[in-house]
């Protein structure tokens, strides 16, 4: 026996690789039909495409990505009973489904009467405008403003209902640690769509469209700054866990690069916002890994860490040199419009308080009620949308749900993907 242990030849790395590979074939999880396998192509697409339709800001991009998301879900209808959710998913599920009903009752023909009981101005003003084209008043209501504003967003939401439900499914055949990738991915993706176009010097999006009331510093289909920081900071994050991952240590130094890429791309945005919270996001990154090496007894490999601070530094400098200056005079040139447009859509919160003006239906009321003089589109602020398109009951139901879900999962253990 000794013998011919000794006479065996030595492990070689090719073929400790090689049966690691072997090892990795028979693990990963199989596809159960032919629908399944391609309910997950058409979900992949939706995760990594979506947001290059204009982020659904379009009626063909909601359109496309709507079908896209209901063709998913009918592929994969017959693995939903059997869906066993943890309390955290069901938490968040319970969340986005509460906002599809509600959004769905808020577009519903009532009678008028039961309209007016609840939300009196928004009777008021479907009154009048029934009068203005028919002469005569409605028979049903509805408790939205804008009953077409609000039907888009009930859209919206059944999409985002049926892409969770799907990527439930798909975490639990398996994949979770994909649908990470993917999601990484599609922030990647929008970051160097955006450093093209700067770098070619395009004014036209993809050589095509020319915006008309935007001018970001950072060309891309996400033509709001603040909305392209808040997805590339997500992919940033998102590409530096993968990074830390026992799964990647092949992998590592590509998924650096691209949180890397990610990071710099929010730089050029020139949101105040998402590099306050790039700042944020970097700093606690680091705490969590120093925490987590703590608790597992793990010693800190200084020289990986000098390595890792070194080339973080280098590509951020690089990249803060070259933002600094526009960001310098954007913080010069702001004034506090943004807080005055923000007291007003405060003040105009109380017009629906319990029932909201509808969502997606901000901006006709807001005109409905200040006049044509100047329109806002948005409140500016998230809690205030809400609180004006859903009504306070319902917002507070809405974050609570939230709320608990999210400590649910900081209460749990480390993922399977760690």
């Amino acid at each position: 026996m000794l013998a011919s242990s000794a006479s065996s030849p030595p492990d070689s790395p090719r073929r400790r690789k090689r049966r690691k590979a072997s090892r990795d074939r028979r693990s990963a999880p199989a596809w159960k039909s032919g629908s399944e396998t391609l309910a997950w192509w058409v979900f992949s697409a939706l995760l990594l495409l979506s947001p290059l339709l204009m982020g659904g800001a379009r009626a063909f991009g909601v359109v496309t990505i709507a079908v896209g998301a209901l063709l998913c879900l009918l592929l994969l209808l017959p693995n939903l009973p059997a869906l066993r959710l943890a309390r955290g998913s069901t938490l968040f599920f319970a969340a986005l489904l509460s906002a599809f009903v509600w959004t769905g009752l808020q577009i519903l023909p009532l009678p008028c009467d039961w309209v007016g009981a609840v939300s009196p101005t928004s009777h008021l003003h479907q009154l009048r405008s029934s009068w203005l084209l028919d002469n005569r008043p409605p028979s049903f209501c509805s408790l939205s403003y804008d009953s077409a504003a609000t039907r888009e967003e009930w859209l919206k939401l059944s999409t985002a209902l049926a892409v969770f439900a799907g990527a439930l499914v798909f975490a639990r055949r398996g994949h979770r640690r994909a649908i990470v990738q993917l999601v990484a991915g599609s922030a990647l993706l929008m970051a160097l769509v955006g450093l093209a176009h700067r770098a070619l010097g395009a004014e036209r999006l993809f050589g095509l469209y020319l915006p008309q009331h935007a001018k970001p510093p950072l060309l891309t289909p996400l033509l709001n700054p603040n909305h392209l920081a808040g997805l590339l900071l997500l992919g940033s994050t998102l590409w530096l866990g993968l990074s830390v991952s026992r799964q990647s240590s092949e992998r590592r130094p590509l998924f650096i690069a691209a949180a890397l890429l990610c990071f710099g791309a929010t730089l050029a945005t020139q949101s105040r916002a998402g590099i306050a919270a790039l700042g944020f996001a970097a700093s606690a990154f680091l705490l969590m890994v120093l925490l987590r090496g703590r608790q597992r007894g793990e010693a800190v490999k200084l020289p990986q860490l000098l390595l890792l601070s070194t080339m973080g530094a280098l590509g951020l400098g690089a990249v803060l040199y070259a933002a600094l200056e526009p960001l310098r005079e954007e913080v010069e040139r702001a004034d506090l419009s943004k807080l005055e447009l923000i007291s007003l859509a405060a003040d105009f919160c109380h017009r629906a308080p319990w029932v909201g003006v509808g969502r997606g239906a901000f901006s006709s009321a807001f005109v409905a009620h200040w006049g044509t003089r100047f329109r806002m589109r948005y409140p500016e602020n998230i809690a205030l949308q809400w609180v004006s398109e859903w009504g306070l009951p319902f917002t507070l139901l809405f974050f609570a749900l939230n709320v608990w879900a999210f400590l649910h999962l900081l209460r749990t253990r480390t993922s399977a993907m760690q």
